[in-house]
């Protein structure tokens, strides 16, 4: 041992190594240390969790190797304590250490393997850095003379044992759980290097390779991520917050996930370091290619291939974990704000949402925030990183350094002038978008009335109207982020060039810059322009995100429904048993308990309902419903009767009075009647316990088994969207049903005989509602408003309403004269007796039967080979849409603005290899000129394409939908779908609207017209844009890393074909999960609609926490896809940094050993082309990825128009006359008509009328 090896050096005089004092004091003690001050607290938190592993013989593995490692360390203490070994001051206290380190590795390797499905990271991160920190100590021991060999040796085998408990301590190994029915996410149970280079994605990307995936091929996720948590956790914030300002929801949300951005902190600090040792290799190995060959030592050729292979390692390992920590964060951001929404949703009155509202919050807003989230950690980065830069730079050309400020501040004052007006043009945007999509979701909701009547022309024309206005207002964003981002390209494009041109006119005008100064300056530039870039990012992130915040905050602190009804413990419960279902002679008595008769079920006492802003409706209302009685509301339209029974279930504000009800749920059956999207079965049965045979007897009572009986798929057929593939009277009976079925002791039933003929009507009316029905042998109490006449005299009492107040209050049939009926009957709603009344209007697809397949769509019900390959059918669509004129802009822009941006290295290169002077103002032309023609084509190709190519490409894409879901003839169609890719494969069988599935799925909900559009408004063109220009700089950034060494030239088409395969394994995967995380998100859309649609209904039932519950449940499954895209996304960041760390080990390595076959200046360039490279790669096939999933919008819209038939035959074509039809006369001869052409039997068959007078059908239902 050296005498200077007992001092701190660290570096040994004369020796290419550290001195041995500075291995065991930095190396050695200090993580050791921190360990055994950190691994108590761990091992106590694990030890007061519950067993979840018993695996013993694994458990008994780590227990005797650490037993080993523990004898190897006392070996070490007793072999530096002998006299003869020579020692350094802290020789001994680092072997002692060592056994504590040993202790501290036993406890915490018991409590992590019994207490943990997953290993312990904490142990895992100690073992590999020890590990690695332990090699180079044992180096040293070996390499020195003398009795150190024996400690080298020992060390050695220390490190061996350590080698083999970090294989077992990382339990890459099946476990035996003791809860084997909670699967454990597959990262959770991941070791800490599969989780650091994502290996535990590999089973799912191989099962994405070869087949088609389903959400649950995914696998469960962490915890973490559970929504009903991730709610508690935001609203916890929330609730005690004081929501004043604009920021607060942001700060909200920001406080109740802090620990998950607080995790993501050293990751990106470790980042910066590795990403600033960059500049260090490129000086090294620059400045040693220059070296004269005898002065170029091997160990010094060594060691710069050794930094490089752990500065590119160690980016793409820390670059995976903060980017990975960042997106759990935006994934806990997305879950917590959605719940939350629409929980407050549930809450609010039915009367202040309007236009889906919170299916725009979620679709567009929330989503919003999460793109624009993915710069978190960058932000607070920057700050650290540009003084950081400054400092490096100065090192290298003094004053000029702080040239670097001067455009990032011109850029950022005028950013900042520019961009306040981005968050209102979003919000604006986003009203735009949210009027749209409420207008979409009322047509499509009338649709059959629309094409009956011929108002398809106006359907279209008002849409599209609508659909030009808002991208009017899209224009005006569009254009603030054209110049924030041609600002941005500004500030990356001018700052090099003043830096360098002031360094070789000023602090270098008279030595000159050398090559190795130029290049390392640049390379210090180049690192620096992205926090620089990041902070005028942040700036359009930031202003977007807050208008999303603010929009959001805003409908959050709506005022919610206030109920003020007195509710008093109920006393009546229904004991009809399943058993007794089925029989009328023994529902008797038992199921009337003892109850107190003198408490009323409902009770209202001098009484004034207000809605709005205090508008009364109904005013000094008296009256009280005994229990078990029926009681009939009466009176003319719009005299209040809908209005009563809203504000006995509580939805109307009450100013005045009281009201007691003696129920905490009731049955409400709402006019029109409010059904989900799912079968008929799951709309009676809804969010009560099944019982078939009950669900059988209610059917039949509301005869519903006539009608069902003629279904392919009986009580399981879907009913559409509001029941469009029900007639009117099918809809009220079926709302009725769940009314019976729910077995609630109140029912109140808005005019649910209306749409019934009166023979079915009164049939419905005697086994419901008749003396012996059911709802009198369950002993409830019913209130109906009606004007149905005939059922009068079975009610108990009757009310008759006027203007908002009582006429006649709880009257009996007998006692009021029968003229005053007769006058009601003449101002009925609807004429009961003349409607249209069949088995059912759409045609009934054999589909899922319950709403738990509608929240795990499979995509294996598509079977589509274009998930894992994608389609070109769906990029040829695009492109025209675009048109040529945009196209050809797009690719000459791209082409000269890739052109230019490298030019300046280039021509650097060339100044610099001539020796650099301060009259050489041709090259400084040049490099001013290629600068700024960079900048300029870059602005112009964007601007061009984003407000000319983009706003012409949605309005068509637009214009394409609406036409199919009309499907109708026009004279000129501004995108003629008859010559596109979308008709090729077009069915020729002509079938009603809805029968259809594509047409089906776009009349249950809104999601082509909202979430595809946007994904055509944002998405999709950014990632086509993104896409041209990263893969033209790809090819120009490779043809600068090979010029470098040329003799690796030869390598180029193996990097590509490399590069092939993996986009080509990636993608497969990627895009089904792309695919799949926006089929996931229509459940969501659906339910928010629905939710909307039936609220009063909903919380009538008592039902809101069950819908809260299938909210988070479908978010879950939302969660699954969206989160696991992210996690392969990392994946492929990691393996593309891999490839790039083994490009510039390659690159260093052949620089290195054959220095004369480069220059110092190839070498420059081509390691300042590698610090961009692997981003440079990474983003470009993320975005292919984006652009991919993004044309899933296009290829919807291509299925929707290949599987919607066309009503009108090719002879139905042709326009009428202006003056058609001169009279009203239809002629229908030996028709036969079904609602599906493959099954029997037909609906109509052989008719033939002719009628010239206004017609009625008034047939039973179903004929």
């Amino acid at each position: 041992m050296a005498h200077t090896d007992n001092s701190f050096g660290p570096n040994l005089p004369g020796v290419f190594d550290f001195t041995i004092l500075f291995e065991q004091s930095i190396l050695c003690l200090l993580p050791a240390c921190i360990f055994i001050l950190v691994a108590p607290l761990r091992t106590w938190t694990l030890v007061h969790c519950d067993t979840v592993v018993c695996s013993r013989k694994l458990f008994q593995a780590k227990q005797a190797t650490i037993a080993v490692y523990s004898c190897l360390q006392l070996a070490l203490v007793a072999s530096w304590s002998l006299p003869s070994t020579p020692k350094t001051k802290t020789s001994i206290a680092e072997a002692v250490i060592g056994v504590l380190e040993a202790g501290a590795i036993s406890a915490l390797s018991w409590a992590a393997h019994h207490k943990s499905v997953g290993p312990s990271i904490l142990l895992n991160l100690y073992l590999l850095l020890s590990a690695v920190l332990d090699a180079a100590a044992a180096r040293t021991y070996l390499t020195r003379q003398g009795d150190l060999a024996a400690i080298g040796g020992v060390l050695s085998a220390s490190l061996a044992v350590k080698a083999a408990l970090l294989l077992l301590a990382l339990e890459e190994w099946p476990k035996e759980l003791v809860l084997k029915d909670k699967a454990a996410a597959d990262e959770t149970a991941a070791g800490v290097i599969s989780r650091g280079v994502f290996w535990w994605l590999n089973p799912l990307l191989l099962v994405g390779a070869k087949t088609l995936l389903a959400v649950d091929d995914i696998g469960a996720i962490e915890d973490e991520f559970d929504s009903a948590r991730l709610l508690h956790q935001l609203e916890r914030v929330w609730d005690n917050d004081a929501k004043t300002g604009s920021w607060a929801l942001m700060k909200c949300t920001f406080l109740a996930y802090k620990c998950q951005f607080l995790a993501g902190i050293i990751p990106r600090l470790c980042f910066t370091g590795f990403t600033f040792a960059q500049p260090f290799l490129v000086s090294s190995v620059v400045s040693f290619v220059g070296e004269p060959e005898e002065q170029q030592a091997a160990q010094v050729a060594a060691s710069l291939v050794g930094a490089t292979m752990l500065v590119y390692v160690g980016i793409a390992v820390s670059n995976a974990a903060y980017r990975h920590m960042t997106y759990r964060l935006l994934t806990m951001y997305r879950g917590g704000l959605a719940s939350l929404v629409f929980k407050k949703t549930l809450g609010l009155e039915a009367s202040s949402v309007r236009d889906s509202a919170p299916v725009t919050l979620m679709s567009t807003d929330i989503e919003s925030i999460v793109m624009s989230g993915d710069a978190i950690h960058d932000i607070w980065a920057s700050f650290i990183e540009i003084p950081l830069a400054i400092f490096l730079l100065y090192r290298n050309v003094g004053i000029p350094s702080l040239f670097i400020l001067v455009p990032a501040f011109c850029t950022s004052a005028a950013g900042a002038l520019v961009s306040p007006a981005l968050g209102p043009a979003r919000v604006q945007w986003n009203k735009a978008i949210q009027e749209r999509v409420g207008s979409v979701s009322t047509m499509l909701s009338q649709i059959k009335g629309v094409k009956m009547m011929g108002l398809t022309d106006l359907f279209h024309d008002s849409l599209q109207t609508l659909r030009v206005d808002e991208l009017k207002l899209a224009v005006k964003f569009r254009w603030i982020l054209v110049q924030l981002n041609s600002f941005a390209m500004a500030s990356e494009d001018i700052t090099p060039v003043m830096v360098i041109v002031a360094a070789i006119f000023w602090t270098k005008a008279d030595e000159g810059l050398t090559v190795a100064e130029a290049f390392t300056s640049l390379s210090i530039i180049g690192i620096a322009a992205t926090p620089l870039v990041n902070i005028l990012i942040s700036i359009v992130q930031l202003f977007g995100a807050v208008g999303c915040f603010s929009r959001l905050q805003a409908f959050l602190t709506i005022d919610e429904r206030r109920d003020s009804r007195e509710m008093a413990p109920s006393t009546v419960s229904s004991t009809l048993s399943p058993a007794d279902a089925n029989s009328a002679s023994n529902i008797e008595a038992e199921t009337r308990p003892s109850l107190d008769s003198s408490m009323p079920a409902v009770a209202i006492e001098g009484a004034t309902f207000t809605v709005g802003k205090n508008t009364k409706v109904l005013t000094d209302i008296s009256m009280v419903f005994p229990q078990g009685t029926t009681s009939m509301i009466v009176g003319r339209v719009g005299c209040g009767k809908s209005s009563l029974l809203k504000a006995i279930a509580g939805e109307l504000a009450l100013a005045r009075g009281r009201l007691v009800a003696n129920a905490s749920s009731m049955a409400y059956c709402d006019q029109p009647p409010w059904l989900q999207n799912c079968s008929i079965r799951d709309n009676i049965v809804a969010q009560s316990p099944l019982d078939e045979k009950w669900l059988y007897t209610v059917i039949e009572a509301c005869a519903l088994d006539e009608d069902i009986s003629m279904f392919p798929m009986r009580d399981f057929t879907i009913v559409g969207s509001g029941g469009v593939a029900l007639s009117g009277g099918q809809k009220q009976r079926v709302a009725l049903a769940r009314a019976v079925y729910s077995r609630r002791s109140l029912l109140l039933l808005d005019d649910v005989f209306s749409g019934l003929d009166s023979t079915t009507s009164k049939t419905v009316f005697q086994r419901v509602l008749g003396r012996d029905g059911l709802v009198r042998r369950l002993n409830a109490t019913v209130i109906l408003a009606t004007n149905h006449v005939n059922l009068l005299p079975a009610a108990d009492h009757i009310t008759v309403l006027g203007d908002g107040t009582t006429v006649r209050n709880q009257v009996r049939f007998g006692s009021v004269d029968p003229s005053e009926w007769g006058i009601l009957e003449s101002d009925t709603d609807v004429d009961s007796t003349m409607t249209v009344c069949g088995s059912g209007e759409a045609g009934l697809e054999k589909v899922e039967v319950s709403q738990e397949a509608a929240a795990n769509p499979s995509p294996k019900t598509e079977a589509h080979l274009s998930r894992q390959t994608g389609d070109l059918d769906c990029y040829s669509i695009y492109v025209r849409s675009l048109g040529t004129m945009a196209m050809v802009m797009l690719l000459m822009g791209s082409v000269l603005h890739t052109a230019m941006v490298k030019m300046p290295q280039i021509w650097l290169k060339l100044w610099t290899q001539k020796g650099t002077g301060p009259t050489d103002y041709a090259y400084m032309a040049g490099y001013v000129g290629f600068a700024l023609a960079s900048t300029t084509f870059g602005a112009l190709n964007m601007g061009y394409y984003s407000l000319v190519g983009v706003p012409k490409s949605a309005i068509r894409l637009h214009d394409m939908l609406l036409r199919c879901v009309v499907r109708y003839a026009r004279q000129s169609p501004p995108f003629n779908l008859q010559t596109s890719p979308l008709e090729a494969n077009k069915p020729k069988q002509e079938h009603h609207f809805t029968s259809s599935p594509a047409q089906t799925a776009a009349s249950r909900s809104t999601g082509p017209f909202s979430q595809d559009m946007t994904l055509v408004d944002n998405a999709l063109p950014m990632a086509f844009l993104n896409v041209t220009t990263l893969s033209l700089r790809a090819l120009a950034e490779t043809g600068l890393i090979a010029s470098g060494a040329p003799s690796i030239a030869a390598t180029i088409p193996i990097c590509f074909l490399a590069l092939y395969f993996i986009q080509k394994y990636y993608l497969r995967t990627s895009r089904q999960l792309r695919l799949l995380d926006l089929e996931t998100k229509s459940p969501l859309y659906t339910q928010f609609t629905e939710t909307l649609a039936g609220l009063p209904t909903i919380r009538a039932f008592g039902w809101a926490p069950s819908f809260l519950a299938d909210n988070h449940r479908r978010l879950d499954a939302s969660q699954k896809p969206f989160y696991t895209m992210f996690c392969t996304q990392r994946w492929l960041q990691v393996v593309l940094d891999l490839f790039v760390a083994g490009t510039a080990l390659v690159l260093v390595s052949v620089a290195l050993r054959a220095p004369g076959h480069t220059t110092r200046g190839a070498v420059g360039l081509a390691m300042v082309s590698l610090i961009g490279f692997n981003q440079t790669l990474t983003m470009a096939i993320d975005q292919w990825t984006r652009l991919e999933t993004s044309l899933g919008a296009v290829a919807r819209l291509k299925w929707f128009a290949s599987s919607t038939p066309d009503e009108n035959k090719p002879c139905e074509r042709a326009a009428p006359p202006p003056a058609w039809p001169t009279n009203g006369h239809i002629e229908l001869e030996h028709v036969v008509a079904a609602y599906r052409h493959v099954f029997p039997p037909p609906a109509l068959s052989n008719t033939h009328p002719r009628e010239t007078k206004p017609p009625a059908v008034t047939t039973p239902s179903p004929s």
